[in-house]
C-alpha cells in the first residue's frame, strides 16, 4: 500500500483507499497515453521537427552535436541548425565589439551604482573579469580565469 498511497498522493488522490487507488491508476494510464501520443508526434516528420539554435563556441557546439545525436537516436527529425552570433567580416566584428563594449560599459556602471547604494548594508565588491581571447576550457583556461578573478586589474 505504501507505493500506492504515494502514487495516489502524487496523482491528487485522497486518503489512499481502494477507490483512490483506482482513480490514481486511471490518471496514470491517461498520462501514459498522452506520453505515447507525444512520442508519436515527435517522431512524425510531417508534423514535427527540431531546429537546433546555437552559437559558435566549443561548448555550445559540443552540446548541439550531442542534441542532434540524441534526437537522431529517438528518430526525431532535425533539418535545420541555426548558428547565431557569427562574425562574417572584420568590419562587422569591429562594429559588434564597439557596440558590445558600450553596452557592457552601461551595465557595469549600473552595477557599480547598485554596489555603492547597498554598501551601507552589505560590503559589496564588484569584480570585472576582462574578456578572454579564448573560451575558458581546460586547466589553462581555468587558471587564466582564476587569475583574473583573484587579481583584478581595476
Amino acid at each position: 500500500k505504501g507505493a500506492s498511497a504515494m502514487l495516489s498522493g502524487f496523482m491528487g488522490g485522497g486518503g489512499g483507499g481502494a477507490a483512490d487507488d483506482g482513480v490514481a491508476r486511471d490518471r496514470l494510464r491517461e498520462f501514459q497515453a498522452q506520453i505515447f501520443e507525444l512520442e508519436d508526434l515527435f517522431q512524425d516528420e510531417e508534423q514535427t521537427e527540431f531546429c537546433v539554435v546555437t552559437i559558435p563556441t566549443e561548448l555550445a557546439m559540443a552540446e548541439s552535436e550531442r542534441l542532434v545525436a540524441a534526437l537522431g537516436e529517438q528518430e526525431i527529425a532535425v533539418r535545420n541548425i541555426v548558428v547565431n552570433q557569427v562574425l562574417s567580416d572584420q568590419d562587422a566584428a569591429s562594429q559588434y565589439v564597439e557596440r558590445l563594449s558600450k553596452g557592457q560599459g552601461k551595465c557595469v556602471a549600473e552595477l557599480e551604482e547598485v554596489a555603492r547604494q547597498h554598501k551601507v548594508l552589505n560590503d559589496i565588491t564588484l569584480t570585472k573579469v576582462p574578456w578572454l581571447d579564448a573560451e575558458t576550457r581546460s586547466v589553462y583556461g581555468l587558471r587564466a580565469l582564476g587569475q583574473a578573478l583573484l587579481n583584478p586589474t581595476e
